[in-house]
């Protein structure tokens, strides 16, 4: 993921205690730095939902909206998520669509882990391995280059630190 992002959620609010079937959160949505609409899910189950600040044209601004996504990595994003999922579960592979409940799973996902990862990192060294994106690693302490080199003398050069680069890995 890089640095200049299209599309942005602002002001997320996640309500894990409100969250039964889905997690239950409300966003504003940016994209190119412009505000589009309010995103929300209250967690009983239903799809997230993306509602316009203006309605006209609506589709025009659903394929804005998704354009934007894709040019963020959010399809890619989503489209290996889906594979982990079915190679899990052992469920066969099926076509779909990229839409905007899509969209809007990974970006509050994304937003969320990175605003995680964010505050630790003020206490934290934060770091990935290259190989696997799906675990973060915390070493209470201030980030020095000093501590990066011996972080990576022991996990390898491979080891990417958040402190550094302030971006989550390429391909989460």
């Amino acid at each position: 993921m890089n640095n200049s992002k299209r599309v942005a959620l602002k002001s997320l609010k996640i309500a894990k205690h409100l969250s039964q079937e889905t997690l239950a959160f409300t966003a504003t949505v940016y994209v190119d730095g412009k505000k589009i609409g309010h995103a929300e899910n209250h967690g009983h189950g239903g799809p997230d939902e993306l509602y316009f600040t203006n309605n006209k044209d609506y589709q025009s601004k659903v394929d804005a909206f998704l354009d934007a996504c894709r040019d963020d990595g959010i399809e890619a994003a989503y489209d290996r998520e889906m594979a982990a999922f079915r190679k899990k579960n052992n469920l066969p592979k099926r076509d779909r669509d990229f839409d905007i409940e899509a969209a809007l799973s990974v970006l509050v996902e994304r937003t969320d882990l990175e605003r995680t990862v964010r505050r630790k990192a003020k206490t934290n060294i934060v770091f990935w391995k290259a190989n696997d994106t799906s675990a973060f690693y915390f070493i209470k302490g201030t980030y020095t280059p000093e501590n990066a080199k011996r972080i990576r003398e022991f996990h390898g050069d491979d080891a990417h630190i958040w402190n550094e680069t302030e971006t989550l890995p390429e391909n989460f």
